[in-house]
């Protein structure tokens, strides 16, 4: 963690408080102030709720415009991982850069793209899977249907820094340079990103609190792999060791 922000922690917790009201605030507040009292009536067997259809309109509507909202605070949360690989400190103000430089709209419009492409992609890869389980009588087939949606999701991953770096392009243009980037490195940050499964589990044994410090760290990391897909390392002030993840984090 040699370049990792001291308040990192804090911007993640802040950003998990910010996001999880809003998301309060969509599926309760904003049905009331429009007038729909969403109320959870058991049904006649008691197992379950029942609402009514309007209510569950009103409610989906208020939750995705409230889901809709937080993404750009998750396009800040990366850029504020980005600022601090490169040296900055990456303060409180980081969580309002996408509506800052106006960019929210566009990062919106990004996430649903790759949202959609990868949707698309499952759903194909899910068909095919079943048809080839169906006629072979192999389950594994089911568990090779998920490689094109894990692998179509790699592939877009530097779309978010990309459209920080230029913010001038299209989302149509951030998703294709991050897909010629991604070219023949998707399994090195596949690896990367399983590498930190003992982090997360450190933070189911501590109850959590280390999520916060894990995140920032992996915010870091994930940033400054996309400065070494970039050629931001290339200097001979590019420190490397055997570490997993001494690679990308570095002082340039």
């Amino acid at each position: 963690m040699s370049n990792a922000s001291p308040r990192g922690w804090v911007i993640v917790l802040v950003y998990m408080l910010l996001t999880g009201f809003i998301s309060l605030i969509g599926g309760r507040a904003l049905p009331l102030i429009f007038g729909v009292s969403v109320e959870y009536v058991l049904s006649s067997d008691g197992t379950g709720i029942i609402l009514t259809g309007w209510q569950m309109f009103a409610s989906f509507i208020c939750s995705t415009a409230a889901s809709l909202l937080g993404i750009p605070l998750g396009f800040a949360i990366y850029h504020c991982g980005l600022v601090v690989a490169r040296g900055g400190k990456g303060g409180l103000e980081e969580l309002f850069y996408a509506f800052k430089r106006g960019l929210a709209w566009k990062s919106i419009g990004l996430s649903l793209l790759i949202g959609l492409f990868t949707f698309l992609w499952s759903i194909i890869g899910l068909v095919l899977g079943f048809l080839l389980a169906y006629y072979t009588q192999n389950v594994i087939f089911y568990i090779i249907s998920l490689i094109p949606a894990i692998a179509v999701s790699y592939r877009y991953r530097q779309a978010f820094y990309i459209l920080m770096d230029n913010p001038e392009i299209s989302c149509w243009e951030a998703i294709r340079q991050s897909k010629q980037m991604m070219r023949g490195n998707k399994g090195d940050l596949f690896i990367l990103d399983i590498s930190f499964i003992l982090w997360y589990l450190l933070g189911i044994v501590t109850f959590g609190l280390a999520i916060f410090f894990v995140t920032s760290y992996q915010l870091t990391v994930w940033a400054n792999y996309y400065r070494s897909l970039k050629g931001e390392f290339n200097g001979p002030s590019a420190k490397r060791d055997e570490s997993m993840h001494a690679e990308y984090v570095v002082t340039p």
